[in-house]
């Protein structure tokens, strides 16, 4: 258990010499559970009661749809982030968001297959011939909800640091608006369930901010002002023998 602890202890996402090995590291893990992680048979999902009869709709949140939205919502505050931060702190939260994206995937993929939960309309593409329609992406929990709501919360906590008040919470309402409508229309086009939707949500919103949190210790202008100050007491400590009466002590000496 310490060792585990220890693990995630030293986890620093936003600190560079560490992303440089964890980045690649965590999308091996992607890579991997997407490919080879098996799917729990029977499922763990409790719900057996569940008819999964309902006609799937084409998708209306998909990437053509997704991609250009996400890239308007981050072009005003990365904007922001260049004009008024440091390029380490900018880069520092561009690593930030690739671990949340990269770590959302993750858990997704992993609950997806460990849970095993069909989607709504799993059963209906082969109905009519009398066959079982093949699942293989499963529905718990939701990845459009997850990464949705992770990409919104980041973008939110720096919206908040950087900005005013009142641009903040417009903002706020406009990320997550827009993150609730991608989750919901996974409902309305039956390729989801609520439940799966909900906790995709607090899910990616909880992994986004633990890891905006991590990085804001070493990217903030605070921490790298308390670094450099450490570095600088450590730089010039001294200690030397003097003379004290008939004795030797020890001289300390420090250039603040």
């Amino acid at each position: 258990m310490d060792s585990v602890s220890a693990v995630f202890s030293d986890y620093q996402p936003g600190l560079f010499a560490q992303d440089l090995i964890t980045l690649p590291i965590e999308a091996s893990f992607v890579f991997f559970a997407t490919e080879y992680l098996p799917t729990t048979n029977p499922p763990l999902w409790p719900f057996t009661s569940e008819k999964n009869t309902e006609v799937r709709h084409t998708t209306r949140a998909s990437a053509s749809v997704v991609a250009p939205i996400a890239g308007a919502m981050v072009l005003p505050i990365g904007a922001t982030v260049v004009t008024q931060k440091p390029s380490s702190f900018a880069f520092a939260h561009a690593r930030g968001l690739a671990h949340t994206v990269l770590l959302t995937e993750l858990g997704t993929v992993g609950a997806k297959r460990l849970v095993g939960r069909h989607r709504p309309s799993y059963d209906t593409s082969l109905a009519e011939s009398g066959s079982v329609a093949k699942d293989d992406s499963y529905s718990f929990w939701s990845g459009h909800a997850a990464h949705s709501f992770a990409f919104s919360s980041y973008l939110c906590r720096l919206t908040f640091d950087l900005t005013s008040k009142p641009v903040a919470w417009g903002s706020a309402v406009v990320y997550y608006a827009v993150a609730s409508w991608i989750s919901a229309s996974r409902v309305v086009d039956n390729a989801h369930h609520v439940s799966d939707v909900l906790v995709g949500a607090a899910v990616g919103s909880s992994l986004s901010w633990w890891v905006y949190d991590k990085v804001s210790l070493v990217a903030s202008p605070e921490a790298n002002q308390s670094a450099k100050r450490e570095a600088s007491l450590q730089s010039s400590w001294s200690f030397s023998p003097v003379a004290v009466g008939d004795g030797i002590g020890i001289g300390f000496h420090a250039d603040l």
